[in-house]
């Protein structure tokens, strides 16, 4: 709807975008349509120069439902799409009726369900409707399976790791499948959505990963500090890696992430075989791009700053050496913002979550603290 709305000619057609929410009231959505519209006489009221406008109504189905099961905002909404305007709310007209020329409405909400509420009939008998569904299985191992085969190839790659390559779609799909239906959405776990966008975020930190990272197992591996190392283990620790970054880390109890330990452990075993994966997946990789250091001359002036490499980190104690690293040089370069940080193991867990999503391509995450522990 959005690039339908932005393909619109400007001279002829405006565009109103209303994002609806829980607390959006009928005054809200009334001013919201009214500070777009000039008065064209009379009682009646347009978009200003004759032009037309399409009002686009996001989350339509937000808006709270009160004690008798009403939606009064989506009653004003209806109100205006069926009659063309709405009542004035100044004391002196209170009563008389807006007339709303030259408007068309586009609206757009999630599935009920989870948390998510419907909208009356009354207002959606006034809509065309669209049920856009999730493409098939098919389709979805078409698109990632492609997107690998063309990254991985046997000019790189030998036969063993390109067969644990094909057999990341399949193995991912199931995943999601079974966090769909298993992690439903409810009001307490409202974010538990899994989607398209998930599927993405795991290829996407898969495909994000240099083939020198794979094939050589990057900078850890050199200074031989990686144990049983090889292409195929390593692309299975990575598979596993991205699942845990985007689908566990999204769950909110330690009951839901041991039942999602057992679903990927399940499933694992089953695509890739017990003792392949048993062997790639025994001790959690942990995926860092901050190894490298600044290359300097033989007369200390810096070349090139550190390249971001995603790679294996090794353990979390060489993780921790690394980061400490980085906090004494701070320390030392800002002397009157010193920060006296303690790195125990959640703490270094979560800040390679962050580092993560910050060194993604439009990567983004909501941080939310219990209980005031900061």
């Amino acid at each position: 709807q959005l690039i339908f709305l932005a393909e619109q000619d400007p001279n002829s057609m405006l565009t109103k975008r209303i994002n609806f929410s829980s607390a959006t009231t009928p005054g809200m959505a009334q001013y919201s349509i009214e500070a777009e519209l000039d008065k064209r006489g009379g009682k009646n009221f347009g978009p200003p120069n004759g032009k037309k406008m399409t009002i686009f109504f996001d989350d339509v189905s937000m808006p709270e439902v009160n004690t008798w099961g009403d939606q009064t905002t989506l009653e004003l909404v209806r109100l205006v799409v069926e009659h063309g305007g709405f009542y004035f709310l100044d004391k002196d007209k209170r009563g008389d009726f807006k007339t709303c020329e030259d408007l068309q409405y586009l609206a757009a909400m999630q599935h009920p369900g989870g948390g998510k509420n419907d909208i009356p009939n009354r207002l959606k008998r006034n809509f065309f409707i669209f049920n856009l569904v999730l493409p098939s299985i098919t389709s979805i191992n078409d698109i990632y399976g492609q997107m690998l085969d063309g990254r991985f190839t046997s000019q790189d790659f030998d036969s063993t790791t390109l067969d644990v390559v094909g057999k990341l779609t399949d193995a991912t799909i199931s995943l999601w499948r079974v966090m769909k239906a298993k992690m439903l959405p409810t009001p307490a776990k409202f974010h538990y959505v899994f989607n398209m966008r998930d599927l993405s975020r795991v290829f996407q930190g898969i495909l994000f990963t240099p083939k020198e990272s794979i094939i050589d197992g990057g900078l850890r591996a050199k200074e031989g500090k990686l144990e049983k190392f090889s292409p195929q283990n390593m692309m299975l620790g990575l598979w596993r890696h991205e699942c845990d970054r985007v689908f566990s880390d999204k769950l909110a109890t330690m009951k839901d992430k041991e039942s999602y330990d057992g679903f990927i452990s399940e499933i694992g075993r089953d695509v890739f075989g017990k003792d392949l994966y048993d062997a790639a997946c025994a001790t959690p990789k942990h995926m860092v791009s901050f190894l490298r250091d600044d290359v300097y001359d033989e007369d200390e002036i810096l070349i090139e700053e550190a390249p971001k490499v995603y790679e294996d980190g090794g353990t979390l104690e060489m993780i921790r050496e690394r980061a400490c690293m980085f906090l004494d040089k701070y320390n030392e370069e800002y002397p009157s913002k010193r920060m006296e940080l303690v790195l125990f193991e959640d703490a270094l867990k979560h800040m390679l979550r962050i580092n993560r999503l910050i060194e993604m391509p439009r990567g983004s995450g909501l941080l939310v603290g219990v209980g005031g522990s900061g």
